[in-house]
């Protein structure tokens, strides 16, 4: 063998050596890379799973209450003949206000901000995205209603803001309904993810 052939030869040698060196890096960099997002899907998906749990609960505690108070503002209204509903609410047994679900989004706010969602499945991105949408509809709807609730029809018990409160507890209530739907079909989709 020629001198410049052995040369060529370790050339080749050190040349893959190098490039075998540098994709065994990269891959060992990408397998890291690959766990800890994983890793951080999952600490995400947990602390959301958590976290629609226990606004499963809220919502279940809560449904009943708006049930039986639509159906009592219902029926008081169908006792008036007036502009005045006597006594207001007052006339109401157990009415504790309007009392909606406080619901929490603290995990899937930060697992958005964090980008923890994108390394989740993406049929379970879409499934916690309808849940957290539910939820979202239920505190706008509150929002709107609460802008609107301090008249002074409200505090005299105006046959027409009865009437209001009625028609948003009766809305409250179907959204109620839906939310609590989703938040059940969505803890059992993300359930087999990370335990």
């Amino acid at each position: 063998m020629s001198r410049a052939a052995a040369h060529l030869e370790k050339l080749a040698i050190e040349t893959f050596s190098v490039v075998l060196g540098i994709v065994l890096a990269l891959a060992a960099n990408a397998w890291h890379d690959r766990r800890s997002h994983q890793e951080s899907a999952c600490e995400a998906l947990r602390a959301i799973r958590t976290e629609l749990a226990s606004n499963d609960s809220v919502v279940h505690a809560k449904l009943p209450y708006h049930e039986a108070m639509t159906d009592s503002l219902t029926a008081l209204l169908g006792r008036t003949h007036g502009p005045v509903v006597p006594n207001g609410l007052r006339a109401i047994s157990n009415w504790q206000g309007l009392s909606p679900a406080q619901l929490l989004d603290d995990a899937w706010q930060t697992a958005r901000s964090t980008e923890a969602v994108q390394y989740m499945p993406y049929g379970v991105v879409i499934q916690l995205s309808r849940a957290y949408a539910a939820q979202q509809r239920i505190a706008d709807q509150s929002r709107g209603f609460y802008a609107a609730v301090y008249t002074p029809a409200f505090a005299t018990g105006g046959v027409s803001a009865i009437a209001a409160m009625q028609s948003f507890l009766s809305d409250l209530k179907s959204n109620e309904e839906h939310l609590q739907t989703q938040l059940d079909s969505t803890l059992a989709r993300v359930k087999p993810y990370c335990q």
